[in-house]
Protein backbone atom coordinates (compact mmCIF):
# COMPACT_ATOMS: atom_id res chain seq x y z
CA UNK A 1 0.00 0.00 0.00
CA UNK A 2 0.95 3.48 -0.86
CA UNK A 3 1.35 5.50 2.39
CA UNK A 4 0.16 9.43 1.51
CA UNK A 5 3.19 11.56 1.66
CA UNK A 6 2.35 13.52 4.07
CA UNK A 7 1.86 11.48 7.21
CA UNK A 8 4.33 12.33 10.01
CA UNK A 9 2.18 11.31 12.97
CA UNK A 10 3.12 12.12 16.39
CA UNK A 11 2.45 9.81 19.28
CA UNK A 12 0.85 12.11 22.49
CA UNK A 13 2.09 9.60 24.98
CA UNK A 14 5.56 10.09 24.25
CA UNK A 15 8.06 12.87 25.84
CA UNK A 16 11.39 12.85 25.04
CA UNK A 17 12.97 16.43 23.95
CA UNK A 18 13.54 15.30 20.26
CA UNK A 19 11.31 13.90 17.93
CA UNK A 20 12.15 11.17 14.71
CA UNK A 21 10.34 12.02 11.30
CA UNK A 22 10.31 9.84 8.68
CA UNK A 23 10.11 11.23 5.19
CA UNK A 24 8.23 9.55 2.29
CA UNK A 25 8.23 11.96 -0.30
CA UNK A 26 11.06 11.76 -2.53
CA UNK A 27 9.41 14.94 -4.64
CA UNK A 28 10.42 16.93 -1.98
CA UNK A 29 13.82 16.95 -1.62
CA UNK A 30 14.44 20.40 -2.90
CA UNK A 31 14.66 22.42 0.41
CA UNK A 32 15.62 19.30 2.36
CA UNK A 33 18.73 21.07 4.04
CA UNK A 34 16.31 24.15 5.44
CA UNK A 35 13.61 21.78 6.04
CA UNK A 36 16.18 20.10 8.27
CA UNK A 37 17.20 23.72 10.31
CA UNK A 38 13.70 24.07 10.59
CA UNK A 39 13.33 20.83 12.50
CA UNK A 40 15.79 21.46 15.03
CA UNK A 41 13.97 24.71 15.59
CA UNK A 42 11.27 23.10 16.63
CA UNK A 43 12.29 20.18 18.13
CA UNK A 44 11.47 21.56 21.81
CA UNK A 45 8.32 23.37 19.92
CA UNK A 46 4.90 23.01 21.71
CA UNK A 47 4.14 20.32 19.78
CA UNK A 48 7.54 18.76 20.68
CA UNK A 49 6.79 15.05 21.02
CA UNK A 50 9.09 11.66 19.76
CA UNK A 51 7.72 9.32 17.26
CA UNK A 52 7.48 5.84 17.99
CA UNK A 53 8.91 4.02 14.90
CA UNK A 54 7.55 0.30 14.56
CA UNK A 55 10.08 -1.69 13.27
CA UNK A 56 8.07 -4.10 11.47
CA UNK A 57 7.11 -1.37 8.27
CA UNK A 58 9.37 2.16 9.57
CA UNK A 59 6.20 3.64 9.72
CA UNK A 60 5.15 6.00 12.68
CA UNK A 61 2.01 4.90 15.02
CA UNK A 62 -0.33 7.44 14.77
CA UNK A 63 -1.63 9.66 17.87
CA UNK A 64 -4.52 8.75 19.72
CA UNK A 65 -5.13 5.35 18.27
CA UNK A 66 -8.40 3.52 18.42
CA UNK A 67 -8.76 0.52 21.27
CA UNK A 68 -8.63 -1.45 17.65
CA UNK A 69 -5.10 -1.33 16.93
CA UNK A 70 -6.73 -1.85 13.15
CA UNK A 71 -6.23 1.81 11.15
CA UNK A 72 -7.29 2.86 7.74
CA UNK A 73 -3.68 4.50 6.87
CA UNK A 74 -1.96 1.08 7.79
CA UNK A 75 -4.40 -1.40 7.06
CA UNK A 76 -6.05 -1.46 3.81
CA UNK A 77 -9.75 -2.40 4.54
CA UNK A 78 -10.53 -3.08 1.00
CA UNK A 79 -7.55 -5.42 0.39
CA UNK A 80 -8.94 -8.39 -1.19
CA UNK A 81 -12.71 -6.85 -1.64
CA UNK A 82 -14.50 -5.16 -3.59
CA UNK A 83 -13.49 -0.89 -3.73
CA UNK A 84 -17.24 0.52 -3.36
CA UNK A 85 -18.03 3.59 -5.00
CA UNK A 86 -17.92 6.81 -3.36
CA UNK A 87 -19.47 10.30 -3.91
CA UNK A 88 -18.24 13.26 -2.00
CA UNK A 89 -20.61 16.25 -2.00
CA UNK A 90 -18.69 19.16 -1.05
CA UNK A 91 -14.93 19.87 -2.33
CA UNK A 92 -13.95 22.01 1.20
CA UNK A 93 -11.76 21.13 3.93
CA UNK A 94 -13.35 17.39 4.57
CA UNK A 95 -14.30 16.91 0.82
CA UNK A 96 -10.55 17.31 -0.23
CA UNK A 97 -8.85 15.62 2.40
CA UNK A 98 -10.95 12.61 2.64
CA UNK A 99 -10.66 12.41 -1.54
CA UNK A 100 -7.22 12.54 -0.64
CA UNK A 101 -6.64 9.99 1.46
CA UNK A 102 -9.47 7.69 -0.63
CA UNK A 103 -6.53 8.34 -3.64
CA UNK A 104 -3.61 6.64 -1.75
CA UNK A 105 -5.55 3.21 -0.67
CA UNK A 106 -7.83 2.72 -3.58
CA UNK A 107 -6.74 0.50 -6.11
CA UNK A 108 -9.23 2.06 -8.67
CA UNK A 109 -9.62 5.89 -7.32
CA UNK A 110 -11.86 6.57 -10.38
CA UNK A 111 -14.71 4.38 -8.30
CA UNK A 112 -14.46 8.05 -5.80
CA UNK A 113 -16.01 10.81 -7.25
CA UNK A 114 -16.01 14.63 -5.43
CA UNK A 115 -18.93 17.00 -6.78
CA UNK A 116 -18.94 20.46 -5.95
CA UNK A 117 -20.90 23.75 -6.89
CA UNK A 118 -17.97 25.35 -8.39
CA UNK A 119 -14.31 24.39 -9.83
CA UNK A 120 -11.22 24.15 -7.74
CA UNK A 121 -10.93 25.97 -5.92
CA UNK A 122 -14.54 26.19 -4.72
CA UNK A 123 -14.94 29.86 -4.38
CA UNK A 124 -17.94 29.95 -1.62
CA UNK A 125 -16.21 27.52 0.77
CA UNK A 126 -15.50 28.54 3.73
CA UNK A 127 -12.23 26.88 3.07
CA UNK A 128 -11.46 29.22 0.56
CA UNK A 129 -10.18 32.47 1.31
CA UNK A 130 -6.98 34.65 0.78
CA UNK A 131 -5.42 33.10 4.02
CA UNK A 132 -6.77 30.63 6.61
CA UNK A 133 -5.18 30.43 10.69
CA UNK A 134 -2.76 27.92 11.32
CA UNK A 135 -2.13 26.95 15.25
CA UNK A 136 -1.50 24.55 17.44
CA UNK A 137 -3.25 26.74 20.34
CA UNK A 138 -6.07 24.74 21.99
CA UNK A 139 -7.30 24.29 25.79
CA UNK A 140 -9.23 21.39 24.74
CA UNK A 141 -6.56 18.24 24.55
CA UNK A 142 -8.52 16.79 22.07
CA UNK A 143 -8.13 19.46 19.08
CA UNK A 144 -4.84 20.37 20.55
CA UNK A 145 -3.07 16.47 19.68
CA UNK A 146 -4.84 16.89 16.62
CA UNK A 147 -3.29 20.54 15.48
CA UNK A 148 0.18 19.09 16.41
CA UNK A 149 -0.73 16.16 14.55
CA UNK A 150 -1.71 18.34 11.22
CA UNK A 151 0.86 20.89 12.08
CA UNK A 152 4.18 19.11 10.11
CA UNK A 153 2.41 18.50 6.95
CA UNK A 154 2.38 22.28 6.80
CA UNK A 155 5.78 22.40 7.42
CA UNK A 156 6.75 19.47 5.35
CA UNK A 157 4.82 17.75 2.56
CA UNK A 158 5.14 19.39 -0.83
CA UNK A 159 1.45 19.51 -1.65
CA UNK A 160 1.02 22.31 1.26
CA UNK A 161 4.38 23.46 2.38
CA UNK A 162 5.06 26.14 0.30
CA UNK A 163 1.49 27.86 1.01
CA UNK A 164 2.04 27.87 4.63
CA UNK A 165 3.89 31.36 6.08
CA UNK A 166 5.35 30.58 9.94
CA UNK A 167 4.64 34.17 11.22
CA UNK A 168 3.59 33.28 15.22
CA UNK A 169 0.42 34.20 17.02
CA UNK A 170 -0.30 36.78 19.19
CA UNK A 171 -3.27 36.26 21.20
CA UNK A 172 -4.90 39.18 23.23
CA UNK A 173 -6.80 37.91 26.13
CA UNK A 174 -9.83 39.85 27.83
CA UNK A 175 -10.35 40.62 31.38
CA UNK A 176 -11.68 37.94 33.09
CA UNK A 177 -10.43 35.20 31.11
CA UNK A 178 -8.63 32.27 32.22
CA UNK A 179 -8.24 30.80 28.66
CA UNK A 180 -4.67 31.64 28.10
CA UNK A 181 -3.54 29.65 31.24
CA UNK A 182 -6.05 26.97 29.98
CA UNK A 183 -4.26 26.86 27.00
CA UNK A 184 -0.51 26.84 28.57
CA UNK A 185 -1.69 23.90 31.14
CA UNK A 186 -2.87 21.45 27.70
CA UNK A 187 0.90 22.86 26.36
CA UNK A 188 2.48 21.54 29.39
CA UNK A 189 0.64 18.46 29.44
CA UNK A 190 2.31 17.22 26.09
CA UNK A 191 5.56 18.08 27.31
CA UNK A 192 6.36 21.69 26.42
CA UNK A 193 5.63 25.00 25.09
CA UNK A 194 7.19 28.19 23.26
CA UNK A 195 4.64 30.25 23.98
CA UNK A 196 5.79 33.40 25.49
CA UNK A 197 4.14 35.86 27.49
CA UNK A 198 4.12 39.50 26.28
CA UNK A 199 3.40 42.77 28.64
CA UNK A 200 0.62 44.64 27.25
CA UNK A 201 2.53 47.70 27.33
CA UNK A 202 5.34 46.04 25.60
CA UNK A 203 3.71 44.89 22.61
CA UNK A 204 4.07 47.88 20.01
CA UNK A 205 7.82 47.72 21.03
CA UNK A 206 7.97 44.06 20.23
CA UNK A 207 5.56 44.48 16.70
CA UNK A 208 5.99 47.57 15.99
CA UNK A 209 3.45 46.92 13.03
CA UNK A 210 1.06 47.38 15.99
CA UNK A 211 1.85 51.07 16.79
CA UNK A 212 -1.16 52.49 18.46
CA UNK A 213 -2.79 49.12 18.88
CA UNK A 214 -5.39 49.59 21.87
CA UNK A 215 -5.31 47.05 24.42
CA UNK A 216 -8.24 48.63 26.36
CA UNK A 217 -10.56 45.80 27.85
CA UNK A 218 -7.72 43.27 28.10
CA UNK A 219 -5.55 41.94 31.13
CA UNK A 220 -2.34 39.41 28.79
CA UNK A 221 -0.98 38.18 26.36
CA UNK A 222 1.36 35.87 24.98
CA UNK A 223 3.04 34.80 21.55
CA UNK A 224 3.42 31.37 19.90
CA UNK A 225 5.94 31.54 16.88
CA UNK A 226 5.55 27.93 15.73
CA UNK A 227 1.72 29.52 14.39
CA UNK A 228 0.79 31.24 11.29
CA UNK A 229 -1.42 31.56 8.38
CA UNK A 230 -1.50 29.70 4.39
CA UNK A 231 -2.98 30.57 1.08
CA UNK A 232 -6.11 28.75 2.12
CA UNK A 233 -7.42 28.75 -1.43
CA UNK A 234 -4.13 27.48 -3.46
CA UNK A 235 -3.64 24.96 -0.42
CA UNK A 236 -7.12 23.37 -1.06
CA UNK A 237 -6.44 23.06 -5.08
CA UNK A 238 -3.04 22.09 -4.40
CA UNK A 239 -4.29 18.95 -1.92
CA UNK A 240 -7.31 18.46 -4.86
CA UNK A 241 -5.21 18.16 -7.70
CA UNK A 242 -2.90 15.60 -5.79
CA UNK A 243 -5.83 13.42 -5.53
CA UNK A 244 -6.60 13.95 -9.58
CA UNK A 245 -3.37 12.65 -10.41
CA UNK A 246 -4.05 9.56 -8.79
CA UNK A 247 -7.30 8.78 -10.76
CA UNK A 248 -10.30 10.85 -8.32
CA UNK A 249 -12.99 11.98 -9.91
CA UNK A 250 -13.94 15.49 -9.40
CA UNK A 251 -16.74 17.53 -11.21
CA UNK A 252 -18.91 20.55 -10.44
CA UNK A 253 -22.50 20.21 -10.41
CA UNK A 254 -25.37 21.65 -8.00
CA UNK A 255 -26.69 18.74 -5.62
CA UNK A 256 -30.29 19.60 -5.03
CA UNK A 257 -31.32 15.99 -3.40
CA UNK A 258 -30.31 12.89 -2.74
CA UNK A 259 -31.57 9.41 -4.32
CA UNK A 260 -33.46 7.60 -1.32
CA UNK A 261 -34.34 3.53 -2.17
CA UNK A 262 -37.31 3.33 -0.05
CA UNK A 263 -37.14 -0.44 -0.33
CA UNK A 264 -33.65 -0.73 0.70
CA UNK A 265 -33.57 2.13 3.61
CA UNK A 266 -30.54 3.61 1.58
CA UNK A 267 -29.19 6.25 0.40
CA UNK A 268 -27.77 5.46 -3.46
CA UNK A 269 -26.43 8.67 -4.87
CA UNK A 270 -27.49 12.43 -5.86
CA UNK A 271 -29.41 14.67 -7.99
CA UNK A 272 -28.24 18.00 -9.75
CA UNK A 273 -29.92 20.98 -10.57
CA UNK A 274 -28.87 20.33 -14.51
CA UNK A 275 -30.91 16.80 -14.64
CA UNK A 276 -27.47 14.94 -13.90
CA UNK A 277 -28.29 11.09 -11.28
CA UNK A 278 -25.07 10.31 -9.78
CA UNK A 279 -25.14 6.97 -8.43
CA UNK A 280 -22.56 5.61 -5.76
CA UNK A 281 -22.40 2.65 -2.72
CA UNK A 282 -21.88 5.27 -0.27
CA UNK A 283 -22.11 8.78 -0.02
CA UNK A 284 -20.04 11.27 2.07
CA UNK A 285 -22.28 14.09 2.86
CA UNK A 286 -19.50 17.60 3.22
CA UNK A 287 -21.27 20.04 2.12
CA UNK A 288 -20.41 22.32 4.66
CA UNK A 289 -22.78 24.92 5.37
CA UNK A 290 -25.13 23.33 2.31
CA UNK A 291 -25.74 20.17 3.96
CA UNK A 292 -29.46 20.97 5.90
CA UNK A 293 -30.57 22.28 2.28
CA UNK A 294 -29.44 19.14 0.82
CA UNK A 295 -30.64 16.92 3.08
CA UNK A 296 -33.81 18.85 3.69
CA UNK A 297 -36.36 17.35 1.39
CA UNK A 298 -35.44 13.51 2.02
CA UNK A 299 -35.63 14.54 5.64
CA UNK A 300 -38.95 16.07 5.36
CA UNK A 301 -40.13 12.99 2.86
CA UNK A 302 -39.53 10.92 5.93
CA UNK A 303 -41.39 13.15 8.16
CA UNK A 304 -38.10 12.82 10.51
CA UNK A 305 -38.85 15.12 13.85
CA UNK A 306 -36.57 18.18 14.51
CA UNK A 307 -34.40 16.45 17.07
CA UNK A 308 -33.47 13.86 13.86
CA UNK A 309 -32.68 16.51 11.69
CA UNK A 310 -29.75 17.85 10.53
CA UNK A 311 -30.34 21.11 11.64
CA UNK A 312 -29.87 20.00 14.81
CA UNK A 313 -26.81 19.14 14.81
CA UNK A 314 -25.40 22.16 12.15
CA UNK A 315 -26.59 25.67 11.22
CA UNK A 316 -25.29 27.89 8.42
CA UNK A 317 -23.72 30.52 10.06
CA UNK A 318 -21.94 33.52 8.90
CA UNK A 319 -19.38 35.49 10.15
CA UNK A 320 -17.95 39.04 7.93
CA UNK A 321 -14.41 39.83 7.42
CA UNK A 322 -12.99 43.20 5.66
CA UNK A 323 -9.97 43.10 3.70
CA UNK A 324 -7.84 46.15 3.41
CA UNK A 325 -5.25 46.07 0.42
CA UNK A 326 -1.77 47.30 1.63
CA UNK A 327 1.02 48.90 -0.62
CA UNK A 328 4.12 47.20 -1.74
CA UNK A 329 6.04 48.97 1.06
CA UNK A 330 3.69 48.06 3.54
CA UNK A 331 4.12 44.27 2.50
CA UNK A 332 7.53 44.39 2.62
CA UNK A 333 7.76 46.18 5.74
CA UNK A 334 5.11 43.69 7.55
CA UNK A 335 6.39 39.92 6.02
CA UNK A 336 8.79 37.50 6.67
CA UNK A 337 9.99 35.70 3.11
CA UNK A 338 8.58 32.52 1.97
CA UNK A 339 8.43 29.10 5.03
CA UNK A 340 11.50 30.72 6.89
CA UNK A 341 12.12 30.46 10.61
CA UNK A 342 13.64 34.08 11.18
CA UNK A 343 11.45 36.95 11.56
CA UNK A 344 11.56 41.00 11.57
CA UNK A 345 10.70 43.08 15.00
CA UNK A 346 8.24 44.06 12.12
CA UNK A 347 6.70 41.20 10.93
CA UNK A 348 3.29 41.16 11.30
CA UNK A 349 1.59 37.93 13.39
CA UNK A 350 -1.54 36.40 13.21
CA UNK A 351 -3.40 38.52 15.74
CA UNK A 352 -5.89 37.26 17.76
CA UNK A 353 -7.63 40.21 19.56
CA UNK A 354 -9.67 38.25 22.25
CA UNK A 355 -12.89 37.34 21.57
CA UNK A 356 -13.87 40.38 18.88
CA UNK A 357 -11.96 38.70 15.77
CA UNK A 358 -8.97 37.81 14.18
CA UNK A 359 -6.56 40.00 11.88
CA UNK A 360 -4.49 38.23 9.85
CA UNK A 361 -1.51 39.68 7.60
CA UNK A 362 -0.39 40.08 3.70
CA UNK A 363 1.72 38.15 2.18
CA UNK A 364 4.17 37.90 -0.92
CA UNK A 365 1.27 36.69 -3.39
CA UNK A 366 -1.31 38.37 -1.36
CA UNK A 367 -1.70 42.18 -0.62
CA UNK A 368 -4.82 42.10 1.66
CA UNK A 369 -4.42 42.49 5.50
CA UNK A 370 -7.31 40.64 6.83
CA UNK A 371 -10.03 41.61 9.90
CA UNK A 372 -12.57 38.79 10.68
CA UNK A 373 -15.45 40.08 12.89
CA UNK A 374 -15.87 37.02 15.53
CA UNK A 375 -18.88 38.90 17.08
CA UNK A 376 -20.68 38.74 13.58
CA UNK A 377 -22.77 35.53 13.59
CA UNK A 378 -24.96 35.42 10.96
CA UNK A 379 -28.57 32.82 9.96
CA UNK A 380 -29.92 32.88 7.39
CA UNK A 381 -33.37 31.21 7.85
CA UNK A 382 -35.36 29.87 4.85
CA UNK A 383 -38.61 27.47 4.42
CA UNK A 384 -37.57 23.99 3.35
CA UNK A 385 -38.94 22.55 -0.16
CA UNK A 386 -42.59 21.23 2.07
CA UNK A 387 -42.43 24.63 4.18
CA UNK A 388 -43.03 22.55 7.06
CA UNK A 389 -40.12 23.96 8.88
CA UNK A 390 -37.00 26.33 8.31
CA UNK A 391 -33.59 25.56 7.95
CA UNK A 392 -30.38 28.53 7.52
CA UNK A 393 -28.71 28.52 4.39
CA UNK A 394 -25.76 30.76 3.12
CA UNK A 395 -26.71 33.79 1.30
CA UNK A 396 -24.49 36.02 -1.45
CA UNK A 397 -21.35 36.11 0.47
CA UNK A 398 -20.51 39.74 -0.48
CA UNK A 399 -23.88 41.10 -0.06
CA UNK A 400 -23.30 42.31 3.35
CA UNK A 401 -24.81 44.34 6.06
CA UNK A 402 -24.21 48.43 6.39
CA UNK A 403 -24.57 47.45 10.05
CA UNK A 404 -21.76 44.83 9.91
CA UNK A 405 -19.55 46.84 8.01
CA UNK A 406 -19.59 49.52 10.42
CA UNK A 407 -19.12 47.43 13.21
CA UNK A 408 -15.99 45.66 11.72
CA UNK A 409 -14.53 49.21 11.58
CA UNK A 410 -14.95 50.25 14.77
CA UNK A 411 -13.84 47.29 17.02
CA UNK A 412 -10.98 45.83 14.77
CA UNK A 413 -9.87 48.34 12.01
CA UNK A 414 -9.51 51.31 14.13
CA UNK A 415 -8.09 50.17 16.95
CA UNK A 416 -5.78 47.26 15.47
CA UNK A 417 -2.50 48.76 13.87
CA UNK A 418 -4.89 51.60 12.94
CA UNK A 419 -1.73 53.13 10.46
CA UNK A 420 -2.67 50.48 8.21
CA UNK A 421 -6.19 51.34 7.95
CA UNK A 422 -6.36 54.82 8.18
CA UNK A 423 -7.85 56.56 5.67
CA UNK A 424 -8.71 53.49 3.81
CA UNK A 425 -11.66 51.68 2.71
CA UNK A 426 -11.82 47.98 2.24
CA UNK A 427 -11.31 46.51 -0.75
CA UNK A 428 -14.32 44.12 0.01
CA UNK A 429 -16.08 42.68 2.79
CA UNK A 430 -17.22 39.06 2.55
CA UNK A 431 -19.17 36.63 4.42
CA UNK A 432 -17.30 33.75 5.51
CA UNK A 433 -20.41 30.93 5.90
CA UNK A 434 -19.66 27.66 7.43
CA UNK A 435 -21.69 24.91 9.68
CA UNK A 436 -21.60 25.18 13.04
CA UNK A 437 -21.99 22.78 15.63
CA UNK A 438 -23.61 23.22 18.87
CA UNK A 439 -20.24 22.15 20.61
CA UNK A 440 -18.13 23.58 17.62
CA UNK A 441 -17.30 20.05 17.90
CA UNK A 442 -17.22 18.50 13.91
CA UNK A 443 -19.47 16.09 12.90
CA UNK A 444 -17.96 13.02 11.67
CA UNK A 445 -20.27 9.55 11.96
CA UNK A 446 -22.41 7.47 9.76
CA UNK A 447 -26.21 8.73 9.75
CA UNK A 448 -27.73 7.83 12.96
CA UNK A 449 -31.26 6.89 10.88
CA UNK A 450 -31.38 3.39 9.81
CA UNK A 451 -33.26 4.79 7.15
CA UNK A 452 -31.09 6.26 5.64
CA UNK A 453 -28.00 3.62 5.21
CA UNK A 454 -25.01 4.50 3.31
CA UNK A 455 -24.90 8.10 3.81
CA UNK A 456 -22.44 9.36 5.84
CA UNK A 457 -21.39 12.70 7.65
CA UNK A 458 -18.76 15.16 7.60
CA UNK A 459 -19.23 18.81 8.41
CA UNK A 460 -19.29 20.71 10.92
CA UNK A 461 -16.19 22.66 10.83
CA UNK A 462 -17.53 25.89 13.32
CA UNK A 463 -14.79 28.36 11.98
CA UNK A 464 -11.87 26.36 13.04
CA UNK A 465 -11.53 23.08 10.91
CA UNK A 466 -9.30 24.51 8.36
CA UNK A 467 -6.16 23.98 9.81
CA UNK A 468 -6.84 20.03 9.87
CA UNK A 469 -7.39 19.65 5.91
CA UNK A 470 -3.66 17.11 5.84
CA UNK A 471 -5.07 15.01 8.11
CA UNK A 472 -8.53 15.08 8.72
CA UNK A 473 -9.66 12.47 6.08
CA UNK A 474 -8.37 9.43 7.07
CA UNK A 475 -10.18 10.23 10.15
CA UNK A 476 -13.18 10.42 7.81
CA UNK A 477 -11.98 7.25 5.90
CA UNK A 478 -11.77 5.35 9.33
CA UNK A 479 -15.68 6.38 9.65
CA UNK A 480 -16.86 4.97 6.13
CA UNK A 481 -15.44 2.27 7.22
CA UNK A 482 -16.40 1.48 10.31
CA UNK A 483 -13.30 1.63 12.25
CA UNK A 484 -12.91 3.37 15.26
CA UNK A 485 -11.33 6.87 15.49
CA UNK A 486 -10.97 6.12 19.68
CA UNK A 487 -13.60 7.27 22.09
CA UNK A 488 -12.73 10.58 22.99
CA UNK A 489 -13.06 11.76 19.37
CA UNK A 490 -16.01 8.80 18.22
CA UNK A 491 -17.81 10.73 21.26
CA UNK A 492 -16.77 14.44 20.08
CA UNK A 493 -17.34 13.69 16.27
CA UNK A 494 -21.03 11.55 16.89
CA UNK A 495 -24.79 13.00 17.08
CA UNK A 496 -25.63 14.47 19.80
CA UNK A 497 -28.91 14.26 21.25
CA UNK A 498 -31.28 17.42 22.44
CA UNK A 499 -29.34 17.94 25.95
CA UNK A 500 -26.10 19.79 24.21
CA UNK A 501 -26.76 23.39 24.00
CA UNK A 502 -25.20 26.25 21.90
CA UNK A 503 -21.81 26.87 23.54
CA UNK A 504 -21.12 30.14 25.08
CA UNK A 505 -17.93 32.02 24.84
CA UNK A 506 -14.95 29.43 25.04
CA UNK A 507 -17.19 26.23 26.85
CA UNK A 508 -15.06 23.85 24.72
CA UNK A 509 -11.65 25.83 24.74
CA UNK A 510 -11.46 26.00 21.28
CA UNK A 511 -10.85 29.83 20.78
CA UNK A 512 -14.10 30.92 19.10
CA UNK A 513 -16.59 32.60 20.25
CA UNK A 514 -18.66 31.93 16.94
CA UNK A 515 -22.06 31.00 18.94
CA UNK A 516 -22.64 33.72 20.72
CA UNK A 517 -25.37 36.03 19.44
CA UNK A 518 -26.14 34.70 16.30
CA UNK A 519 -29.06 37.07 14.26
CA UNK A 520 -31.15 37.08 11.22
CA UNK A 521 -29.38 38.52 8.24
CA UNK A 522 -32.86 40.53 7.06
CA UNK A 523 -32.83 41.79 10.16
CA UNK A 524 -29.30 43.32 9.98
CA UNK A 525 -30.46 45.16 6.71
CA UNK A 526 -33.58 46.55 7.68
CA UNK A 527 -31.29 48.00 10.85
CA UNK A 528 -29.19 51.74 9.53
CA UNK A 529 -27.00 53.18 12.30
CA UNK A 530 -27.19 50.96 15.29
CA UNK A 531 -23.78 49.91 15.59
CA UNK A 532 -23.93 50.83 19.38
CA UNK A 533 -26.15 48.21 19.95
CA UNK A 534 -24.07 45.34 18.76
CA UNK A 535 -21.08 46.87 20.75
Amino acid sequence: MTIPSLHFILHPQERPSTYLIVRYNTAAEKGRARRAREAKMVTNSVFSTSAKVLASDNTIQPSNTAPNPKRIDRDNPFDGKPEPTILIIGAGTFGTSTAYHLAHIYKDPSKVTVIDQAPSPPKPAASIDVNRVIRTDYANKLYCDLACETIHPWFWSAELGPYFHKVGWLMLEEEGSNLKARIKETFLGRGSTQAEDIDLDKICEKFSCLKDTSTEGFQSSYFNPEAGWCDAAAATHSFMKAAERRGIRRITGTVTELIYNSSTNRIEGAKTSDGRTLHADKVLLSAGPWTSQILSSTEDSLNFTEDQCIESQIQATGLIAAYYKCSPEEISSLTTHGNTTQRTDNSCPVIVYGGLGEIIPPGPSNPLMKYANSKSGIINPIPTQSGSRKISVPADQYHVPDVLKQETEEILAKRVAPALTSGKKPEYYRICWDAQSPTEDFLICAHPDTRLGGLYLATGGSFHSYKFLPIIGKYILNTLTSVSNGEDKDQAWGWKDKREKWVEVHERGLLSVKAVRKTELKELFRRRGEVASRL
